[in-house]
């Protein structure tokens, strides 16, 4: 076709018309990573471009350079026998750990690329495909997690815990790191590696979950069918959730990125929540002996038919609550044990929501240093069916008659 070659192997009858196949291009270019691997002889600083991973298709090739040190070294994304990936633009994708994204149970493939992601510092992860998975997907150590067309589906029938990890996606130690264009689907089971009792029947499988990720960004993402929450931050000093579309929480919230929080501003915003046995968004669970030095700002949100809209409960100073939408929860903001310490370091703030046909409009007890204004409250048409027990979700009707509802009841 043109282009000069050379066979890397002796007397190859193959056509390389045809059949790339144990051929290299004589401008120090190959067709895949096996023609890669198959290159007899290389020397140390030796560099090569590599068309694509697999022969063909056009993506996860690169250049590459020779680390004798390396020979016996090969990961199936970064080092080659030898032959190391040039990581200077910080970029990795699973097109380049050979992924095909297509549908398939690729659980440990996908795991293993995270892995060899967490050995190189702060990589920005591009993330294609669709990919079905039977337990926790861990990434460490990244900048960023950018997904196209990018989605995570838990299997339900063989999924088993990592030990106690929540998230079906699980993102650790990454601080500022931004979590984009993820669509992922839970599996809704209690993870029985906890200790029985309370602990152990709230628990269970988180979509996202960010821990130790100081100041992160998760926007534009879907979580659905879950049993704990759609998006959670733990031990995340500062973090922002907006754009995300959550649903179908069994037992837990939508959103709560203040878990064991000591400092820093949490921002929930302009994010659809719907179906939500707990909460839709919540704000608790944030270390009281130092929560004097955070802020949390949550606005412009969407959330239907959740058990309650938006809840406070314990210490959240400087807090903004403002411009959101709840329609058709039992409760529109709870608030509990606000403040009550007495120690002052800015205020709760609660205005301007629109609430419309929920049960109760607002609710608090225990509640200090808090304005509540211009909230727009309509208790007309409060549906005859509302999620009221998180501990009591429908998850499967065993017979057509054992009850009526004056309304159409969907299950999942």
């Amino acid at each position: 076709n043109g282009d000069i070659v050379k066979s890397t192997i002796n007397g190859n009858t193959n056509d390389p018309n045809v059949d790339m196949t144990g051929w290299r291009f004589d401008d120090n270019t190959v067709e895949s990573i096996a023609d890669l691997i198959a290159i007899p002889n290389p020397k140390n600083g030796n560099r090569v471009f590599v068309r694509s991973y697999h022969a063909g298709l056009g993506v996860g090739g690169g250049d590459f350079y020779y680390d004798a040190t390396k020979s016996s070294v090969n990961d199936g994304v970064v080092v080659f026998n030898g032959w190391v990936r040039d990581l200077s633009d910080k970029i990795l994708t699973t097109d380049d750990a050979g992924l095909l994204g297509d549908g398939t149970d690729d659980t440990e493939s996908l795991q293993n690329f995270f892995n060899v992601a967490s050995q190189y510092a702060n990589l920005n992860i591009k993330a294609y495909g669709t990919y079905n998975v039977n337990t926790n997907i861990i990434a460490k150590n990244i900048s960023s997690l950018i997904g196209t067309d990018f989605h995570i589906n838990g299997l339900r029938e063989s999924f088993t815990f990592n030990g106690y990890a929540k998230g079906v996606l699980q993102i650790l130690s990454s601080p500022n790191v931004e979590v984009c264009g993820v669509n992922l689907k839970g599996v809704r089971l209690t993870n029985n590696n906890d200790p029985v009792g309370s602990h152990r029947f709230e628990n269970g499988d988180a979509g996202i979950h960010l821990v130790y990720c100081h100041n992160f960004y998760a926007h534009h993402n879907t979580v659905d069918y879950v049993k704990t929450w759609g998006i959670l931050g733990e031990r995340c000093n500062g973090g922002t959730a907006v754009y995300n579309k959550i649903s179908r929480t069994t037992r837990q919230s939508g959103i709560n990125i203040v878990v064991g929080s000591t400092s820093g501003i949490a921002i929930v915003a302009h994010n659809e929540i719907s179906e939500c046995g707990l909460y839709g968004i919540e704000l608790e669970g944030r270390d009281q002996s130092t929560v004097i030095n955070s802020r949390a700002i949550v606005h412009d949100n969407t959330i239907y038919n959740c058990g309650q809209g938006i809840v406070c409960v314990g210490p959240n100073f400087d807090t903004q609550i403002h411009d959101n939408t709840i329609t058709a929860c039992e409760k529109g903001v709870m608030l509990v044990d606000v403040n009550s310490s007495g120690i002052l370091k800015g205020r709760l703030t609660v205005r301007d929501n629109n609430i419309f046909r929920c049960e109760n409009g607002l609710s608090w007890a225990g509640l200090k240093h808090a304005d509540i204004t211009g909230n727009n409250i309509n208790g007309e048409q409060v549906p005859s069916y509302l999620i009221k027990a998180s501990n009591a979700t429908v998850d499967k009707i065993l017979s057509q008659n054992s009850f009526r509802t004056v309304r159409n009841l969907q299950i999942n």
